[in-house]
């Protein structure tokens, strides 16, 4: 009886050994990833979602901004043109506009700046770095570059334009009222010429 329960207990160790060398082989030979039959869609962090959504706002306000800052450019060369008919129509008078055709030079150099930081914006905003065609962003981070590079010019060309506007709206009064000091000055000296 002895000779049968060794014989019993070499069969079962023999037994497991070979369950777990196959265990073993089995788990050796297994594919480490696993795959999936559909990609499941990423759980957005918390806030992303608000994120996201600002920044489409925010190039919705920044296409607005550029086309507002564009009527406001094609305001500022009527303007450019009024000024000149003004200095013209003085001249032809026999007054003196040097300070006026300066601060018209001054202001269409400052247009020509303005209108270069607008292009620089609106190149930005229509190669939408981020966004697709709709507007909606494909990834954070390059929509929100695209929003800081854009806000940028368009800030440089406000900034440009609202200078140059008020230092041409200042040399214009400053002309107006010099003229308008001596334009009384000519009428009571006029009439004391005629007595």
């Amino acid at each position: 009886m002895k000779h049968f329960n060794i014989k019993s207990k070499f069969v079962r160790l023999i037994s497991g050994l070979s369950i777990v060398a196959l265990a073993f082989t089995a788990f050796a030979t297994a594919p480490v990833g696993v795959a999936f039959a559909d990609t499941p869609t990423p759980t957005p962090k918390p806030g992303q979602a608000a994120r996201v959504a600002r920044l489409e706002k925010d190039y919705q306000r920044e296409q607005e901004w550029l086309t507002r800052q564009q009527a406001n450019l094609t305001k500022a060369n009527v303007l450019v043109t009024k000024v000149q008919d003004f200095i013209n129509a003085q001249n032809a008078a026999g007054k003196d506009t040097t300070a006026l055709q300066q601060a018209l030079a001054v202001f269409q150099q400052q247009l020509i700046t303005a209108q270069a930081a607008h292009h620089t914006a609106a190149t930005i905003l229509s190669n939408h770095a981020g966004f697709d065609a709709n507007g909606k962003v494909t990834d954070a981070a390059q929509a929100r570059q695209t929003l800081i590079d854009a806000r940028q010019s368009l800030r440089a060309a406000r900034l440009a334009l609202m200078q140059g506007t008020r230092d041409l709206h200042r040399a214009m009064k400053e002309y107006r009222a010099a003229n308008k000091k001596s334009a009384p000055a000519a009428k009571s000296a006029a009439p004391a010429n005629k007595s």
